[in-house]
């Protein structure tokens, strides 16, 4: 029996070791992205994955931010990119991913088909279409129309996806709605009537980036894996801030490696998109008050939305 029980230890640490080494954090470093203004800023790095100090970066885009949420949460990621929202809510939540940096700014944009419709204040009296009641584009629409002191709007939530939204404009069966790229260049693209009438900004206010300080989309890091690899996480930094810039100074090859890699239709739709995306790499560390006052919307609207609190200060990554 004692021979027995030490053969099936032996098998079992053989067995712990091989699996060790084939999940260690050796092997990969590991971000998932979702789908859209996220992936084209992340384009040069999915067409060229670095080795960081000998790991494989491997880039995983998902459809939803859900499904990067759900990783998260089983502690299967490195890094990922979410809307600031829901990764302050998660760190509420005790799901230990931190802030590194906003990598993508305002991407929601009012859009109609209605040609009477030209400037912010023809959208009084209106119905406004929006996907999600108290998701992101809800909470900045009202914010939007309390800053600009629009009236007498109504929002109507009857559709499932962003896709539905899209496509009830292309039928016509809908005149004015809340759509994010890339599904704005894609609309325009198809339909040329269709135009853009503002871009809903959450300041009106200049602010020391000059900038809409819409710090939309986050760039975070497993907390444990920040503090035994410091090194990978500034190295990791550096290439998503690099890819950054190269996609807002080579817009031309973005553009191409996006149609090659099925991100676009076709050229002149993803050059057209590249500039709404509003890429733009900020470390969080250099600019805590202003993402403090962005959550703080939503606190304001819907404590729920980021976890019933502002996030500590622990949440942002100071600068080393």
């Amino acid at each position: 029996m004692k021979q027995l029980f030490q053969h099936i230890l032996l098998i079992v640490c053989i067995t712990t070791l091989l699996f060790g080494c084939s999940n260690s954090p050796g092997d990969e470093i590991v971000i998932a992205i979702p789908d859209g203004p996220s992936v084209i800023s992340m384009m040069r790095i999915i067409d060229q994955p670095p080795v960081i100090d000998g790991k494989q970066v491997k880039v995983m885009v998902q459809s939803e931010p859900l499904q990067i949420q759900a990783m998260m949460v089983q502690n299967k990621l490195d890094f990922a990119m979410l809307p600031t929202v829901m990764a302050a809510n998660l760190y509420n939540k005790n799901v230990n991913y931190r802030l590194l940096a906003i990598p993508v700014w305002g991407t929601l944009y009012v859009v109609t088909n209605d040609s009477t419709i030209h400037d912010t204040s023809d959208l009084n009296d209106l119905t406004i279409h929006i996907f999600g009641q108290g998701a992101t584009a809800d909470v900045l629409f009202r914010h939007y129309m309390k800053s600009k002191q629009l009236r007498n709007i109504h929002i109507d939530y009857s559709f499932n996806t962003n896709q539905e939204v899209a496509l009830a404009l292309l039928n016509r069966t809908i005149s004015t709605a809340i759509v994010s790229e890339p599904l704005v260049s894609m609309l325009i693209s198809r339909d040329s009537k269709l135009k853009i009438i503002s871009e809903l900004t959450v300041e009106t206010n200049q602010n020391h980036l000059q900038k809409n300080m819409f710090a939309q989309t986050a760039l975070l890091v497993r907390s444990d894996f920040l503090e035994k690899h410091p090194e990978y996480v500034r190295k990791m930094v550096s290439h998503v801030e690099a890819s950054c810039m190269y996609t807002m100074l080579r817009p031309e090859k973005i553009a191409s490696l996006m149609v090659e890699y099925k991100f676009a239709d076709d050229i002149a739709t993803a050059m057209r998109s590249i500039p709404l995306c509003n890429i733009d790499f900020v470390k969080a560390s250099a600019i805590r008050e202003e993402i403090g006052r962005y959550l703080n919307i939503f606190y304001t609207f819907d404590p729920a939305s980021i976890g019933g609190k502002l996030p500590d200060e622990a949440f942002i990554v100071d600068e080393e």
